[in-house]
């Protein structure tokens, strides 16, 4: 709850910036020294990465999950757990926290999806960088898609409502998952291909076709996915591009931020997001699709799922 320099967020930020609503990201991995990994990892993000590696996924999961649970005990005047529409309506004077597992290692099949969602997973991504037993990912050397556990977790997925994320995962998968789900997917966080060639970043196609399905495409601030120079400008310019090819009601905004080492210029906290605003207005948008960016097409697309949702 203290406001400290060189944080990306934290409560007052969180309240500077009106914040209402983040995902909170489970991420079940632990840094190691695999040289492979660090290379595959260091070439995709431009800089160095420890290799992150899949051990004891399940339980780093939960004690995640229990961690931001503590934090709404010890901060329950300012945070609130989403897990039902209520809570979500009810974020006029608190930021709402909704659990969001990046990358299903933690996951052994398909049916303990219903154990994460009791404890408050309503958001998943497929994969993280790595291939997995449900999907291939980005990096994938062997783009194969989404394989028969992977269809059943997305019908677990549809059932429970909880929102499929294609970030992290490979064009095969995308195009997969596109067919296959009932509920429009969506890319919690990434920027355009076209602007820069990214393996993170969403083609045109996909752009295209979460947009059809009423999905949304969060910009992301990874340096390296927004390209050179990597500042509000140069993401305002992903922007124009997603609403251009998806129309303005697909963008929305998926930082990253605690995720990401290095952060574009100017951008350096979540109070400094009025610059991406700013960027926009001088290329053309209007008030009404960077409020559409910044809060109401994100909100939406939540709320389409959490009619569904029955708490624990």
């Amino acid at each position: 709850d203290k406001d400290m320099e060189g944080r990306h967020v934290d409560i007052p930020k969180y309240r500077k910036a009106g914040v209402r609503l983040v995902f909170g990201s489970i991420f079940p991995m632990v840094s190691g020294l695999n040289p492979r990994l660090i290379a595959d990892l260091g070439g995709m993000y431009k800089e160095w990465s420890p290799a992150f590696v899949p051990a004891a996924p399940r339980e780093i999961a939960i004690e995640q999950v229990k961690t931001y649970y503590s934090l709404e005990e010890m901060y329950g005047t300012h945070l609130r757990m989403v897990r039902t529409g209520k809570d979500l309506d009810g974020l006029a004077s608190k930021v709402g926290i909704l659990l969001h597992l990046e990358g299903c290692e933690a996951l052994s099949e398909p049916e303990d999806l219903r154990i994460f969602y009791r404890l408050g997973v309503r958001s998943i991504g497929l994969t993280w960088n790595y291939d997995n037993k449900y999907a291939s990912s980005c990096l994938s050397r062997k783009d194969y898609g989404l394989t028969g556990e992977g269809e059943a977790l997305v019908k677990m997925a549809n059932r429970l409502g909880v929102m499929v994320d294609l970030s992290h995962a490979g064009p095969r998968t995308c195009r997969d998952v596109l067919e296959f789900s009932e509920t429009p997917p969506f890319v919690s966080h990434a920027d355009a291909y076209s602007v820069q060639k990214h393996p993170r970043n969403a083609t045109d196609e996909l752009i295209k076709k979460v947009a059809r399905r009423r999905g949304v495409i969060g910009l992301t601030l990874i340096t390296s996915c927004i390209g050179e120079p990597a500042d509000a400008s140069r993401l305002a310019e992903h922007a124009m591009h997603i609403a251009r090819v998806g129309g303005a009601g697909a963008l929305a905004l998926g930082t990253d931020y605690m995720g990401i080492r290095t952060t574009p210029t100017g951008l350096d906290d979540i109070t400094k997001l009025n610059l991406l605003t700013e960027a926009l207005k001088r290329k053309g948008a209007d008030k009404e699709m960077a409020g559409k960016m910044m809060y109401s097409n994100a909100m939406n697309f939540v709320k389409r799922f959490s009619d569904s949702w029955d708490g624990w």
